[in-house]
């Protein structure tokens, strides 16, 4: 039949048939209620097209309602009792109210939710650096590194070779390289060079030599350009020729002027300053 309400008491019941529309003047008096018979059938509406509805389960996807409208669910629970209708004409864009309170695995699981590469939740980020910026536990540097044993082995024998005396002997060093101190007697032997020829050019690799000059006329040194700074040739004049130091062109030499060693058996040093400078010290005669 036709819709009707009745007053009974504190409550207005109606048949289901109808629905009760407030206006924006319209009041209801505290401690009254709308009731229907048929669940959602006939809400609780306003002018604006918002309602107040209730039933049992989820109203997202089952129940048509405009944006600003209310759902109270019957068998609902902590977070899912109350529920608002935030977007959309249809049954969609239903919000479950959260309780003043969420627990931690409540907050988790909202969190995991929207978690993902870009939400800006995923903690992979140091300093902002992802995780594949950084070495694994794992990682090493195997065949660019000697492992720690390798190294020890390298301090020990010098070279890396399992025998000192042969890693002495391809660094070029003798005894004293295995020696804690260097006590008197204990210098290194130095080299000695013959040199027969009229002609003789200084070098970096002759670095602490000795040059025995032995040709009977004698012999030009050359003291040429761009040899390292504390670069010291020693010359000794074995012959009873003469012996003169020259420049190449683009060196200089100090003292200036053609300088010779001082008779047979004497003795000087060529120390090279940089910049192509040399020093002669020693039996000069000039």
């Amino acid at each position: 039949g036709s819709p009707y309400l009745i007053h009974w008491g504190n409550y207005i019941i109606g048949n289901g048939a109808g629905s009760i529309i407030y206006t924006n003047t319209s009041t209801i008096a505290v401690g009254m209620s709308y009731e229907s018979t048929t669940a959602n059938a006939n809400p609780l509406s306003f002018s604006s097209g918002a309602a107040i509805l209730s039933g049992s389960s989820s109203p997202e996807g089952a129940v048509t309602a405009k944006v600003g409208s209310l759902y109270m669910r019957s068998d609902g629970s902590t977070g899912t009792t109350l529920y608002v209708k935030e977007s959309g004409t249809g049954n969609t864009g239903w919000v479950a109210v959260a309780s003043g309170t969420m627990s931690g695995s409540a907050i988790l699981s909202a969190l995991a939710s929207v978690d993902g590469t870009g939400s800006g939740l995923d903690a992979d980020l140091l300093d902002g650096n992802h995780a594949s910026a950084f070495a694994t536990s794992g990682h090493n540097h195997s065949g660019v590194y000697e492992a720690v044993g390798v190294a020890a082995a390298l301090v020990d024998d010098l070279s890396g070779v399992s025998d000192a005396s042969t890693a002495r002997t391809n660094l070029g060093l003798g005894s004293l390289a295995t020696l804690s101190s260097v006590g008197a007697g204990q210098m290194a032997v130095r080299t000695i060079t013959t040199v027969s020829g009229t002609t003789d050019t200084a070098a970096a690799d002759q670095h602490m030599t000795i040059r025995s000059l032995t040709h009977g006329t004698g012999a030009t040194v050359t003291l040429p350009a761009s040899i390292a700074a504390g670069v010291q040739i020693d010359y000794l004049a074995e012959g009873a020729g003469t012996y003169v130091f020259d420049d190449d062109g683009t060196s200089t030499i100090q003292p200036s002027g053609t300088l010779t060693i001082d008779g047979q058996y004497a003795w000087v040093s060529a120390i090279s300053l940089g910049g192509n400078a040399w020093r002669l010290v020693g039996a000069l005669t000039a």
